[in-house]
């Protein structure tokens, strides 16, 4: 998925080396070659600044799980979670959302398709266990047979 948002400015070259940022005991994060683009390491989910702006704010571009957005340890602090942030579109598998209600409406789209999954699932499973009820039922019935 794609979730394009603005967000303060992080020196990602800074952020790179600092400790419980770009690193820890377990994983590490990259920046591309022109330090434009944050690269988590075992998922690599991508953080891509595609403009920064004089007011100190960045547009940037984010491409991994929904789960996964604002919620990963080596990320710079400016774009974790509890750090304001402004949505400004989101594209995924469950459709394409624009706004500050972007994220939120994404969710919904998924939670709506988890549903109808699980119900879809559920009259598929009550469905073969009739046609194997059906199928017991005309195995165990005594057939007539005519006799001439």
């Amino acid at each position: 998925m794609i979730i394009n948002f603005i967000a303060a400015t992080a020196d990602l070259a800074a952020g790179i080396a600092a400790e419980n940022v770009g690193w820890d005991q377990w994983a590490s994060a990259w920046l591309s070659h022109d330090d434009s683009r944050w690269n988590t390491a075992a998922s690599c989910f991508t953080y891509t600044v595609l403009n920064e702006c004089a007011d100190g704010t960045s547009f940037v571009e984010y491409r991994g799980a929904f789960n996964g957005f604002q919620d990963q340890r080596l990320i710079p602090e400016e774009w974790r979670s509890g750090h304001k942030v402004e949505v400004v579109s989101v594209h995924g598998t469950h459709g394409c959302f624009e706004g500050r209600s972007a994220l939120r409406d994404y969710a919904e789209a998924r939670d709506r398709a988890a549903e109808a999954a699980e119900a879809a699932a559920r009259l598929a499973e009550r469905e073969a266990a009739e046609a194997e009820d059906d199928a017991y039922i005309a195995s165990v019935t005594p057939r007539a047979s005519c006799a001439a």
